[in-house]
């Protein structure tokens, strides 16, 4: 004879789950629920976990021997426990409380050299990374695309902090944290940069011209003075 405990970590009994064992069902609650299996194989799957409970990670394998011995495969021992006790087997399976998470946003803007804001470039992606903790993850913002929301499991003390890699023709203007925890950040345009070489004349003969107008100048001033 095997029961099925359903409990948490503590063992304490977990009503709400719900599973299949092959063709067979089983809701838990606060009591087990015994099952007279013959020699071979079962598969047990947690079709809904308790509320507030995250489900197992693996279906569960219960296997029967000739001998009426049990052994079980799919879980380690953080999920199930097995207690033989010859003519009435206990399988404990064990469910932890889903983490508490928390969320923070980044927005994408741009803005032209006179901070005015501008179209977000079509085609171009930027990579951003969030990191609250030790926990980091990255979301990638298009045109399409400039808002994103990043959950995390929640760690005491813990708090976010974002980058983001190099855009070409743009640079990093601001990255800031609103009141409501979200981030904004925010590119601006690269000004652009005009190179102007002489033309028409080479920089020989420019410099011969300048030569000609000092000697000019030179002779004027010096009849000026009697030289």
């Amino acid at each position: 004879m095997v029961y099925l405990y359903k409990t948490d970590a503590g063992g304490t009994p977990l009503p709400g789950a719900y599973f299949k064992i092959e063709d067979m069902e089983w809701s838990s609650d606060d009591e087990p629920t015994w099952f007279d299996l013959y020699p071979g194989s079962y598969t047990l799957t947690e079709v809904i976990s308790p509320e507030g409970y995250e489900k197992i990670p693996n279906d569960l394998i219960i296997t029967i021997a000739e001998d009426g011995s049990v052994t079980t495969s799919g879980l380690s021992s953080e999920y199930v426990d097995v207690y033989d006790e010859g003519d009435k087997v206990e399988i404990h399976i064990k469910n932890y409380p889903t983490p508490e998470t928390v969320k923070t946003t980044v927005e994408k803007r741009c803005v032209d050299t006179n901070n005015n804001r501008i179209n977000w470039p079509t085609g171009v992606t930027v990579k951003i990374t969030v990191k609250y903790g030790e926990q980091s993850k990255e979301v990638e913002l298009t045109a399409r695309n400039q808002n994103a929301e990043v959950e995390f499991d929640k760690i005491e003390g813990a708090s976010f902090s974002v980058s983001e890699a190099r855009v070409d023709e743009y640079e990093l203007s601001e990255i800031k944290q609103n009141t409501d925890g979200g981030f904004t950040i925010t590119n601006k345009e690269k000004p652009t940069i005009v190179q102007v070489t002489p033309t028409g004349i080479g920089t020989t003969s420019f410099g011969i011209i300048c030569l000609l107008i000092f000697i000019a100048l030179r002779g004027m001033y010096g009849k000026k003075e009697g030289i």
